[in-house]
């Protein structure tokens, strides 16, 4: 009987004090080497990092996740490392991605607006917002991999507003749907 599992997490990079293409350099190696490990240990999931923190979500069967886990535990790359998340899942959400990586773009920012958070801090994400956001990474499978040189441009607040009120209301109802969706694909529906 298989015991999978989704195990999600936030940190905090120890390296930031490094100029941005040494920052972009670490990061980059940090994928290459899960990509490759994870492939070996029948991991599959998803990388997002901004701000300094890193914001992940794995997959796979309970020992090689828990392992994969106490790993990132010990790694003097991360600080700060919290689990937000581990629960039994019928199937993978990432299963075509041994780690893929995904640039915090202006979807996650308005996630994040919405929420009242004025930056990315996975440290302070609620478990809806974190469903959510998953949701949105496996609505992105069709877009190729972001690149780590194109980071997000934070709006002002008010910047923002003027972007995405007056679709306040589509926004709520594309939201709904998108957690009935969710919903359905998890086996709760």
């Amino acid at each position: 009987m298989s015991d999978l599992i989704r195990l999600v997490y936030a940190s905090k990079a120890t390296f930031c004090d490094q100029h941005v293409g040494a920052r972009h350099q670490t990061v980059d190696e940090i994928i290459r080497q899960a990509q490759a490990r994870n492939i070996q240990d029948g991991i599959t999931g998803v990388l997002c990092f901004d701000n300094g923190c890193f914001f992940q979500a794995l997959e796979g069967e309970r020992d090689a996740v828990e392992a994969l886990y106490d790993r990132i535990l010990e790694d003097d790359r991360h600080q700060e490392v919290w689990l937000l998340w581990k629960r039994p899942v019928v199937q993978r959400l990432f299963d075509k991605w041994s780690m893929k990586y995904i640039n915090v773009d202006a979807y996650i920012h308005r996630l994040l607006t919405r929420e009242r958070l004025t930056k990315f801090d996975p440290h302070h994400f609620s478990d809806p917002l974190i469903e959510e956001l998953l949701r949105a990474i496996k609505a992105s499978e069709a877009r190729p991999e972001t690149p780590l040189t194109s980071p997000v441009q934070w709006l002002s607040r008010q910047e923002a507003q003027s972007r995405w009120q007056p679709s306040l209301i589509l926004t709520g109802l594309t939201g709904m749907i998108a957690v009935l969706i969710a919903l359905a694909l998890g086996g709760f529906l």
